[in-house]
């Protein structure tokens, strides 16, 4: 192999570890970056709300509309947050875990304590009008005709609605079982692409750094 092969082949190997590497990692900056973005718009739009709606049950609707709005704009953020009330529980959370000084520096405004409780007023709202916002839509039917069945006596349709609701925990349990095991096998085959690409880059580099000596 000449020098020139020798470089040639360096150039590939990089652009081959470049493309491993670095496009999923600028994929994943993107997505944070997408995340991050709604998280400020959505943030910034409740304490609007927070401070020019004066009825709980309006700014409920109002606040619905924002994150129906931006997860339609920011899909991604939709990963993150599956509904309002777990976008306000995590909104909550950062106020009080990083603490005014640093929240601010984050978002450019802050909560007063005022607005901080009416925050936890408007969650347990959303929660009552809402009680099942957290989990898919399938599952969160089959709640509500459950808790329908105790409201009417419906023995029957409680009966059906909670053997629905066990066959699909059965499958949902197997296919965790599954994706576990899927996981841990992309896992051990990610570590080893790791490792061959390091061990063939350093070879790469060596054979460029010291290029064999051609016998004659």
């Amino acid at each position: 192999m000449n020098i020139f092969e020798s470089i040639n082949s360096s150039i590939f190997l990089m652009v081959l570890i470049i493309t491993i590497f670095y496009i999923p990692l600028t994929l994943f900056m993107f997505k944070m970056m997408k995340q991050r973005r709604a998280r400020v718009e959505f943030f910034r739009a409740t304490k609007s709300i927070l401070e020019r709606v004066d009825k709980d049950d309006e700014a409920v609707k109002q606040i619905q509309i924002v994150y129906k709005k931006l997860t339609e704009r920011y899909p991604y953020a939709r990963n993150q947050y599956k509904s309002a009330p777990d976008f306000l529980e995590d909104y909550l959370c950062r106020i009080e875990s990083f603490g005014n000084k640093r929240f601010k520096e984050s978002y450019k405004f802050e909560l007063n304590d005022p607005q901080k409780n009416r925050l936890v007023t408007i969650i347990e709202v959303f929660k009552s009008q809402q009680p099942y916002s957290t989990i898919s839509s399938k599952y969160g039917n089959l709640l509500s005709m459950i808790s329908h069945a105790f409201d009417t006596d419906n023995t029957d349709l409680g009966k059906t609605n909670l053997r629905q609701l066990s066959d699909d925990i059965e499958v949902l349990e197997t296919t965790i079982e599954q994706q576990t095991k899927s996981n841990q096998i992309s896992l051990v085959i990610s570590v080893v692409g790791v490792i061959l690409t390091v061990v063939f880059g350093a070879l790469t580099v060596i054979q460029y750094v010291f290029p064999p000596v051609s016998g004659g």
